[in-house]
């Protein structure tokens, strides 16, 4: 009592102005406590303490308000209480309990017990039992119904049972209250005879015992009992311990109800409802259920409320369904609740208002109604997806079976829960044993796919055979699918037809498309595509989404031979308004490939793609992917190309997890990971995909990540080509070209490039032009190789375009026409082939094949850009910072540098970097650093070359030779040649003593110099010119000085001067000297004005020396 009073204290002022007196009277989890105002007033209230969770504090709150018999809380009126408030009992900041805080509206008095009677003492455990005229108080009602049950007082005894059956004043011990009715009502106690019946045929404290049950509810019918005359009437309606007798069970009903029974009005209602021993009415059944609901029954307020809502037995209307809904749930009615929040959900009856929706299903779930828990859920579940799975799986444990049926869909798919099969079965195998239809057509279904259980597709069958006589149509249109694919039964497929026509009797949408299908193939019945079209267009007609797309494909392929795709169009559009993939697919693929109307759109097309690929279709998001891959139709990006490819690939899609592959082999979009790519090509080589055998091929021959092993490759190359991969040809013909794992034969790799050609392969084509031209295999003829390139062509195959432009370019195999070459670029470019249009963009900038025009250059650039080609996005960004055809404008410069970067060309970002380097943007080393870091991260050396200045130059960063050095070798590792000059140049001179290496800087000049740089070619020369590094050597010095000078080198224009002037390396020529210090005056090197002195000088004493 001592933690009770310390908790009292911290709520204090207790309903806003009381504070603790002290405790009059303690139970084990109650007390009676006085409490005093300021002004010295006193007021009585009782605390109830009940252990429970935080999540079932307001449930303990509600379920003591109505073992109090307080049905409106929190209404008090009319109960023995003023105000209530609750607070929570905490240990360690955890929720463990509730105080429930009862302001009494009576005051303790004392009772001098020993001089009242039986009677008496029953009658005030009652009024304390009830809170009649005194305070309530279950404890001390017990203790009176114990005195007076001593003496055998049978309704003080009845009422001892009663408190053991709810837990009031005691221990709720429902063994314990069966006893104390027996013995009630065998002293001849109506009521209790009621109770102990009831008892029996609900198993309370007891086996149920329907005979039993029958029995005293007999007896106690005897007395004219109503409530026993009412159960007396369930017996003879559903046959509980005596023969079914409905027009009997009418008779008791009729007779309670004349007694005022409301419960037996309501039955009454519900034998007219369903017409059991009275003929159906509806209109009576909706009279009776009124009568009631007037009565204050909940359940039949609920009724009533339904009826109105659908126009049963009277007419609908909506306000009063929600009129009758709303009176049922103010008595706390918890379907009540659920059925409103319906309506305030639905707009049924009242404006939308979700909020409030929530509210009472909520309020309804938390009072244990499954329904409720599940709309709760549904309204939660993108919010708290983890609470509204919690809310689902309770209403599902509590048999409901629609619950019980998402759930197990929920586990299957791996929707918000952990994806558990086997789980799923469980919760679908409850469902089946409550006999609920959906559930046993989906265990046929999990037995037929082998979901969580072992397949067994008699077991199948059997389930869909139980289905489809508990009236499933789904269960009947898979019984008959099970007879048409002989699945667990012989295959049979005139049965299967005629299953489906007799679930099509009943416009069930999927035997309807079943059967449009059966005449569209020929299955059990004749082919008959008018009437495929028929049974198509009447499931499309129930909003069958199947139906539509395999009726639009009929129109596509030609019912009468010819195809009709403005109508097929029609009905993909409709399936895909309603968001079904397939035919969002099948759209996608019309615009791309310009049914309609001859006109290609791969705008349009991406976007169908994409919607589809929002809804998890694994075509689609391959699709996707390739778009987001190549840039068609959208702007390119390789990170969602892999991402569409990864999700794809989850959604068993062959092709996705192919791309996805070559995307690990290539390092498109990800990281180059080839243990990850063999893997996916594996996947998709043992569910025998031709392009998966075909890569896998390609990996087997040359050893990514699997040992080399050109058998293995021939093995895999071999089943592509008779999966009919016509590129594994291509790679067939290579072997044998290069002699890979075979003897080379030339004959043979040509042989296979044939065949591919022959099946019209561009590629192959392209490739056995290759060899015309080059001779393998063949003897080399251009105008074979031309004729090859021409077949690729004229499939409008956008490389051999070019390659054949190439050749008119260079005049082989033809004459040399570049006006020729030029229109075949802007044969590809008019696909917005984006190199192509490059192509066209470069004749225009130098005149090949056209007039030079500037202006239409940066037309083509812009139009590469426009179909995402980064390198077009270059060029425009080029022409807008060097002011070519268009007014300099260095933020469109930026904006193209910027798309050109995010489209895979890692120059444009280096050109930004650049531009806020040197100033030309609003000068910042910072984001000159981060873009030169982007193009790092796309594995540019030219970046770590700019990169690699930065930390040499301390620009934006410390001064850091060794980082700078870092950078500079991964662009030389490249073969970069700036950054392997500048490697060199700190070796040698300029990161000082620390890192001086001659050895390494004479290797990185010899390397930047094989690469053609200039400034290494004459830093070089003067390493041999003054044996630094080297032994000296003039001769070379002289030819890296010239070689530099030629590429104009201004420092090597006068070192070249100089060895021209002394013979250093060469003859003296004073001629040549002068001309190479007059450039390096030029260009204002410094020294060459005293140099241009001594040669000066040398000319005068040596007037005739160089003439």
């Amino acid at each position: 009592m001592e933690e009770t009073w310390e908790r009292l204290k911290l709520y204090e002022p207790l309903f806003g102005k009381w504070k603790v007196d002290f405790v009059a009277i303690s139970y084990e989890d109650m007390a009676w406590v006085y409490l005093k105002d300021d002004y010295g007033q006193d007021a009585l209230m009782k605390v109830k303490t009940v252990f429970c969770s935080e999540e079932e504090v307001e449930n303990a709150v509600y379920d003591l308000m109505n073992l109090y018999d307080i049905s409106h809380f929190p209404d008090l009126s009319h109960s023995p209480y003023l105000q209530e408030e609750h607070y929570y009992i905490e240990d360690h900041q955890q929720v463990i309990g509730v105080d429930i805080c009862l302001l009494s509206a009576y005051p303790l008095e004392e009772e001098n017990e020993q001089l009242l009677s039986d009677d008496e003492l029953c009658r005030l455990g009652l009024q304390y039992m009830n809170g009649q005229d005194k305070v309530q108080d279950e404890y001390r009602a017990y203790h009176l119904f114990e005195k007076a049950a001593y003496h055998f007082h049978a309704k003080a005894i009845c009422s001892l049972g009663y408190m053991n059956e709810i837990g009031l004043g005691t221990q709720k011990n429902p063994q314990q209250a069966l006893v104390y009715y027996k013995q009630a009502a065998d002293l001849g106690d109506s009521l209790s005879a009621c109770n102990y019946a009831y008892c029996c045929l609900e198993g309370i404290g007891c086996q149920v015992d329907l005979q039993q049950a029958f029995e005293y509810f007999e007896k106690s019918a005897q007395d004219q009992f109503p409530r026993a005359l009412y159960y007396l009437g369930e017996c003879y309606c559903f046959g509980y311990g005596t023969l079914k007798d409905e027009v009997k069970a009418m008779t008791y009903y009729k007779q309670a109800a004349d007694l005022g029974y409301t419960q037996a009005k309501y039955a009454i209602g519900y034998c007219y409802e369903c017409g059991l021993g009275v003929s159906q009415d509806l209109t009576k059944a909706a009279s009776w259920y009124l009568d009631c609901a007037k009565d204050g029954l909940p359940v039949a307020q609920l009724q009533m409320g339904y009826l109105y809502e659908v126009g049963e037995g009277v007419e609908q209307d909506s306000e009063q369904a929600v009129y009758w809904y709303q009176q049922a749930s103010n008595q706390n009615y918890a379907p009540a609740h659920c059925y409103l929040g319906y309506c305030y959900e639905m707009g049924i009856g009242v404006p939308v208002d979700l909020t409030r929706a929530k509210e009472l299903y909520l309020q309804s779930a938390n009072m244990g109604y499954p329904r409720a828990m599940m709309a709760y859920g549904h309204m939660i579940e993108q919010e708290q997806p983890q609470l509204s799975m919690d809310y689902l799986k309770r209403s599902a444990d509590l048999g409901y079976v629609y619950a019980i049926n998402k759930y197990a869909y929920y586990l299957e798919n791996g929707i918000y829960v952990d994806k558990d099969e086997k789980l799923a079965f469980d919760y679908v195998q409850k469902g089946a044993s409550l006999h609920d239809a959906q559930s046993l057509c989906t265990l046929g279904y999990y037995y037929e796919m082998g979901i969580g259980v072992d397949k067994n597709e008699k077991q199948a069958f059997a389930y869909y055979e139980q289905a489809a006589k508990a009236g499933s149509l789904r269960g009947m249109t898979n019984l008959g699918y099970c007879f048409e694919a002989g699945i667990g039964t012989e295959q049979n497929a005139s049965k299967a037809v005629e299953i489906y026509q007799e679930a099509a009797k009943q416009d069930y949408d999927v035997a309807l498309c079943n059967l449009g299908y059966c005449y569209e193939m020929g299955i059990g019945v004749e082919k008959n595509f008018e009437k495929s079209r028929d049974y198509y267009i009447q499931a499309s007609n129930q909003g069958n989404l199947r139906a539509m797309c395999n009726l639009a494909y009929l129109y596509e392929q030609g019912i009468n031979g010819k195809a009709d795709y403005q109508e097929a169009v029609k009905w993909y559009e409709k399936a895909a308004s309603y968001e079904y993939p397939r035919a969002l697919c099948c759209l996608g693929y019309i615009y791309e490939e310009g049914l309609l109307d001859g006109q290609v759109d791969l705008k349009k097309a991406f976007d169908y793609y994409q919607q589809a690929a929002l809804l998890h279709d694994g075509a689609a998001l391959c699709n996707l992917g390739y778009y987001y891959e190549t840039g068609m139709g959208c702007q390119k990006d390789l990170t969602k190309a892999i991402e569409c490819y990864r999700q794809s690939s989850e959604y068993g899609n062959l092709r996705g997890l192919t791309n996805l592959g070559c995307c690990y082999e290539m390092g498109i979009g990800v990281d180059i990971d080839l243990k990850k790519a063999v893997e996916c090509y594996q996947k998709g080589a043992d569910a025998g995909f031709d392009v998966a055998l075909w890569r896998l091929g390609y990996c087997y021959e040359d050893g990514i990540y699997v040992e080399q092993d050109y058998q293995q490759a021939l093995h895999y190359y071999e089943l592509a080509v008779k999966q009919g991969n016509v590129r594994a040809l291509c790679s067939l013909g290579l072997m044998y070209e290069d002699g890979r794992g075979v003897p080379v034969d030339f004959t043979k790799a040509v042989d296979y490039y044939q065949q591919g050609a022959n099946q019209n392969d561009d590629v192959c084509q392209c490739n056995l032009a290759f060899c015309y031209a080059n001779g393998i295999g063949v003897t080399q003829d251009y105008t074979q190789a031309k004729y090859y390139y021409e077949l690729a062509a004229q499939k409008n195959y956008p490389r051999a375009l070019s390659q054949l432009g190439i050749l008119y370019e260079e005049g082989l195999g033809c004459s040399k026409d570049e006006i020729k070459a030029f229109h075949l670029y802007q044969e590809a470019a008019k696909q917005k082939y984006g190199p192509a249009l490059c192509n066209v963009a470069y004749c225009y900038e130098y005149g090949v094949g056209t007039k030079t025009n500037i202006q239409k250059a940066l037309e083509y650039y812009l139009m590469a850009a426009n179909e995402n080609w980064g390198r077009g996005m270059y060029h425009v960004g080029r022409f807008y910072e060097e002011g070519l055809a268009v007014s300099q404008d260095l933020q469109q410069a930026l904006h193209y540098y910027e798309l050109a970067g995010q489209n895979g060309i890692a120059d444009g970002y280096i050109e930004i970097g650049r531009m806020y380097e040197d100033g030309l943007l609003k000068q910042s080393y910072a984001q000159a650093l981060m873009y030169y870091q982007k193009a790092l991260d796309m594995d540019s050396p030219r970046a770590s070359y700019f990169l690699g200045n930065m930390y040499k130059a301390g620009k934006g960063v410390e001064q850091d030779f060794q980082k700078a050095i870092a950078f500079f070798k991964q662009g030389a590792n490249r073969n970069h040649p700036s950054s392997l000059y500048n490697l060199a140049v700190l070796y040698d001179f300029e990161a000082g003593e620390k890192w001086q290496d001659k050895d390494k800087a004479i290797l990185y000049y010899q390397k930047a110099v094989d690469q053609g740089h200039p400034g290494a070619m004459n830093n070089l020369g003067v390493c041999y010119k003054e044996g630094d590094g080297v032994a000296v050597d003039l001769e070379k010095s002289f030819a890296l000085f010239l070689q530099a000078a030629k590429l104009d080198n201004e420092n090597a224009y006068l070192n070249l001067a100089r060895a021209y002037t002394y013979g250093q390396g060469t003859k003296v020529s004073i001629k040549d000297a002068k001309y190479w210090c007059q450039k390096a005056l030029d260009a204002q090197v410094e020294g060459a004005k005293e140099l241009m002195k001594v040669i000066k000088r040398k000319s005068f004493v040596h007037p005739f020396k160089n003439s």
